[in-house]
This record gives structure tokens, sequence and C-alpha cells, in this order.
């Protein structure tokens, strides 16, 4: 593979900003001549990898030299959006649907600290989070609180009628 991008740096003077490195399957973001450029926000590299002998898979690092995925960034992204792509959480509301007792769920996180099917901070803490199944378990906590809170208003409401009731007792 052949592979420079140059951009130009004065009247006689091209710099790379894209080589291929032969003997590595790495394509890395503005070398030069002289030095192995790294900018002030690290570097950027493009890895070739080839899958099972059938295909090329490029990985990309920001800030490592290492990527392990197709993105790898070593650091802190800024985005004005990202889109997860994420199968929801509707099957809450199936009848089915098991929903826990308020009350094996308050067992469970005074035993173990967290909310059932939700890892420790701990272990979110060493091992990170998939975030579409992240979003996921949030959305059907999320279904699960506005379920409790339905069935808490009917429970509000039939106190309430009992108490009017109650009421036109005693008159």
């Amino acid at each position: 593979m052949d592979l420079n991008m140059r951009y130009w740096e004065t009247e006689s003077t091209w710099r790379s900003f894209l080589a291929y490195q032969p003997g590595t399957g790495s394509v890395v973001f503005n070398p030069s001549e002289s030095q192995n450029w790294a900018g002030p926000y690290g570097n950027i590299l493009f890895r070739t990898e080839n899958r099972q002998g059938t295909q090329d898979v490029v990985k990309v690092g920001i800030g490592t030299d290492n990527p392990t995925h197709l993105l790898t960034v070593d650091g802190t992204i800024k985005s004005e959006e990202i889109i997860v792509e994420t199968v929801g959480a509707d099957f809450v509301f199936e009848d089915a649907y098991p929903l826990r007792p308020l009350e094996a769920v308050e067992a469970f996180i005074a035993q173990n600290g967290h909310l059932p099917d939700v890892a420790s901070a701990q272990q979110m803490q060493s091992e990170g989070v998939e975030l579409a199944a992240f979003t996921t378990l949030l959305l059907q906590k999320i279904e699960e609180l506005t379920l409790y809170t339905i069935e808490q208003q009917k429970q509000l409401e039939a106190l309430q009628h009992e108490l009017s009731t109650m009421r036109l007792l005693d008159q």
C-alpha cells in the first residue's frame, strides 16, 4: 500500500499529515520526516488488520498506539450528539413482565448497595459500561418506576374513596 497525504507548509515545503508505515499495518496522522508527531492532543492512528484472511478492518486509535476496537479513544470525547442503536424497554409494559415487589427491591438494595440488574459502581468503574445496553437498562428502570407510580396512584385513589365513604357514614 502506498499512502501519503500532504499539505502545503511553505512555498517550497510539503509536510505529510497521513502516512502509511510499512511493516506495521498502520497509517499515522501527521508524521514528519524528522519526528513522530503526536501534537498537543495526542496521536491519531489508523491500523489495518486482517480478519480471518477475508476482510481488512481498519481500527482507529486517538491518543493510543494500540486501538483495540473500531474506534479507541484514550481521553474524553466531546460531541453535540451521539446516536446509539438500542432495542428500547417496552417489554416492561407486557402483562407477563415480572415486576419485582418493592419490598424485594428494597431488600436487594439493602444487601447489595445497588439496584437489581444494575452493575455496582465498582464494577462500572473497573469495566466501564456498554452504552446501548446501559441506556436500555436505565429506560427499563424508568419504566418500572412508572409502573410502581401507577400502582401507588391506584392505591391512593382507593384509600381516598374509602376515607370519603367513612366520612359519609359518620355523618
